[in-house]
């Protein structure tokens, strides 16, 4: 598809479309250092959860939603659509006075957030052809893992100098110049001819399965028991309303995730890359911080920071695979590649204990990063590569609502993986004295792997003890960290054996010549 401009404007209108992108994925990174501030000024701590939930519930069912709607209506005026509503809703969570309307407002940014990112990778599907996709869309890519990077450092800045306020006020300048760009320099394009039909009946079953399903991950095994009734009632409410989307999805003239897609063996297998993908990356991100914190003793800055690692190898290797991808035409090598090198660091992330260094698992989480920024380009592409351009927001929205789901389901099931393992560890009973104190703070049990989180509770524990108590305290802190370093073991295993599956996988992916035009 040519759309009859120049490179310079097509420069122009890829920088637009990239500051786009910073507004959202910059969002879901910058609150988290203002957090408790923002608990602190408008009180609700019990909530600051939704934050996160809402605004990420909000960004995955709009994806597919809002990627048909631009087909149908054009990508331009959905994707300008998407930056006035996250740049309203940054005002309005800017002015909110309480915690429950942030939360409100944090989902209208979500739904924003979903219509920018899942437009952004169509609106480069209709500048440059499936051959040349690769260099662009790794540049997106590495907008998001950059702004992990910076959002927090960036979030805490702003909240100690400014106010809380001001990390979502900060989003209007940039949200401004991205919708001047595309508006003036992109044509309307992405907007089908002929009749347009909306499946309501689709988005409102789309909305009524996964919202359970998100929410009973989301709540299950924190503030819910798996069995209690809500977690059930909610699972049961995602299993009824999946069935009917099903087949509601069956028979729409113009449904919002065509079922034939997965009749494509390409299509198939990019979005089960990208879910696998998804698992492992979140996953990894999730747990590994945990890991140094509570058995390697590193500090919560040590935790925070060795993120940093991993997403900067995102970025390296995204632009890299990007540029490859777009010179030889062809994309199966590299999603083998990049699950090879992913189940090496995973590997390599499976043999730590507590003797490991903080410097040794920043490696690791470089080289599990690098895997990752291999394949991250890709399995969009692959799966626009085998579809009219005209369905390219369809097709790119339900690969990227794939992705989402498995880092949902991805984080939800190692979580679980967790808590059976810690509840069933060989940790020795807590000491008298400590039990006490837990007791009498509502704890138990396992319960006191807070301590090794915590250096003032620690302390606390250790004020007014004997030695020999505090023989036993070091034994049972230790016996502790055994018992984590072993859980968070099997979740790497877990992953490691879930990056295998898909390495097999990929090697039945086809390798379909990227078109050129």
């Amino acid at each position: 598809m040519d759309i009859g401009l120049d490179r310079r404007r097509k420069g122009l209108v890829l920088a637009g479309i990239m500051l786009g992108m910073l507004l959202s994925s910059l969002d879901t990174t910058i609150v988290s250092a203002a957090l408790p501030r923002i608990a602190a000024a408008l009180g609700g701590v019990e909530y600051v959860s939704w934050m996160f939930t809402a605004y990420m519930l909000a960004t995955i069912i709009s994806m597919p939603i809002f990627g048909k709607l631009a087909d149908l209506y054009g990508r331009k005026r959905i994707f300008s659509i998407g930056i006035v509503l996250f740049m309203t809703g940054s005002v309005l969570c800017g002015l909110a006075q309480s915690m429950n309307s942030l939360i409100l407002f944090r989902m209208l940014q979500g739904v924003a957030g979903g219509i920018i990112s899942v437009n952004a990778l169509a609106i480069v599907s209709d500048l440059f052809p499936p051959a040349e996709r690769g260099r662009y869309q790794g540049l997106l890519g590495s907008v998001y893992a950059l702004a992990s990077v910076a959002g927090p450092i960036l979030g805490g800045f702003i909240a100690d100098q400014l106010s809380w306020r001001w990390i979502f006020y900060i989003h209007l300048p940039v949200g401004l110049i991205a919708l001047a760009v595309v508006w003036l320099g992109m044509p309307a394009v992405g907007r089908r001819a002929g009749s347009k039909s909306i499946d309501y009946y689709g988005a409102a079953l789309l909305i009524g399965s996964f919202v359970p399903l998100l929410l009973a991950l989301s709540w299950g095994g924190s503030l819910y028991a798996w069995s209690s009734p809500l977690i059930i009632g909610l699972l049961g409410l995602f299993l009824l309303a999946f069935l009917l989307l099903i087949r509601v999805e069956a028979k729409a003239k113009e449904p919002i995730i065509p079922l034939r897609y997965f009749r494509n063996a390409t299509f198939a297998l990019s979005g089960l890359g990208s879910f696998i993908m998804a698992v492992a990356m979140f996953g990894t991100i999730t747990y590994t911080p945990l890991f140094v914190q509570g058995v390697i003793g590193g500090s919560s800055a040590d935790a925070g920071r060795l993120i940093m690692p991993m997403m900067l190898s995102v970025v390296v290797a995204s632009i890299a695979s990007g540029q490859l991808i777009s010179r030889i035409g062809r994309y199966k090598w590299m999603t083998v590649a990049g699950f090879a090198v992913l189940l090496t660091g995973l590997l390599l992330l499976s043999q730590m204990d507590m003797e490991t260094s903080t410097a040794y698992a920043a490696v690791n989480m470089a080289v599990t990063g690098a895997g990752i920024g291999l394949m991250m380009p890709i399995f969009v592409i692959s799966a626009q590569n085998v579809f009219p351009q005209s369905e390219s927001g369809t097709v790119t929205a339900s690969v990227q609502f794939l992705r989402n789901i498995g880092g949902m389901v991805g984080v939800a099931l190692l979580g679980m993986l967790l808590n059976s393992r810690l509840a069933g560890g060989d940790a020795a009973a807590a000491p008298a004295f400590v039990a006490a104190k837990l007791d009498s703070s509502g704890g138990g049990g396992l319960e006191g792997a807070e301590a090794l989180f915590d250096g003032e509770y620690v302390a606390s524990l250790k004020a007014g003890i004997t030695a020999e108590e505090a023989v036993r305290l070091d034994d049972y802190l230790l016996g502790l960290r055994e018992t984590l370093a072993a859980s968070i073991g099997a979740i790497y295993t877990t992953t490691c054996i879930i990056a295998g599956v898909g390495l097999v996988l990929m090697l039945f992916l086809k390798d379909v010549p990227l078109r050129k035009k």
